[in-house]
């Protein structure tokens, strides 16, 4: 009796799960990973980094803190290839505390922007312009200014400009990382489209 009084006596410790994150899921060139999660107070987490192919990018190293929490960052190369870094995909990040290990994952994806304005044939701005890249699902509307701002990745592309009431235009852009802008894109209404014809045709 007396050992099991004993026994009961001493607090259980339970060692604290080891996690880890990502605070995001899509990463784009230049930007920093912070990676993060929960270990043992004190440990020391080994954070390693492997590209879509399984091949090690990046080691880091950090120490949990009083409360278990532990975080770390990685910044990205603003392009590719660089270093150890080749190509674009989903990376897997790794972290052990020298008993266990845990994984995540995040994408790195050559993420650009193309910027712009719409206007009518009388070069006002057009609104609610339905702003796409053919064949993905990167779109967005101009604003009452006739402006937008759309996301895309890098390589060459085809901008489509939709509004009803209006002839469609495309534009053939080669897109690169960063900010892109295609400048003023004019819109014609079907009504001054067919008028120009029949001006053509008199």
């Amino acid at each position: 009796l007396l050992l099991l009084a004993s026994l009961t006596a001493v607090p259980m410790v339970s060692a604290q799960a080891l996690t880890v994150q990502t605070d995001k899921d899509t990463y784009g060139p230049g930007e920093t990973v912070v990676i993060f999660g929960t270990a043992a107070p004190g440990a020391t987490i080994v954070v390693k980094v492997y590209d879509p192919d399984g091949t090690w990018v990046a080691s880091l190293q950090t120490t949990a803190g009083s409360t278990g929490q532990w975080s770390t960052s990685l910044k990205l190369p603003a392009s590719l290839p660089y270093g150890m870094y080749k190509k674009y995909g989903v990376y897997t990040v790794e972290a052990s505390d020298g008993l266990r290990t845990v994984s995540t994952t995040f994408e790195f994806r050559s993420i650009a922007v193309v910027t712009g304005v719409v206007v009518d044939e009388n070069n006002e701005p057009l609104a609610d312009v339905k702003v796409y890249i053919k064949g993905t699902a990167y779109e967005t509307t101009t604003g009452s200014d006739g402006k937008f701002t759309l996301s895309a990745e890098v390589g060459p592309a085809i901008l489509v400009f939709e509004k009803s009431g209006y002839v469609t235009v495309e534009k053939e852009v080669s897109i690169q990382v960063g900010e892109n802008s295609v400048g003023t894109v004019q819109m014609k209404s079907f009504l001054s489209y067919i008028k120009e014809l029949e001006d053509q045709i008199k």
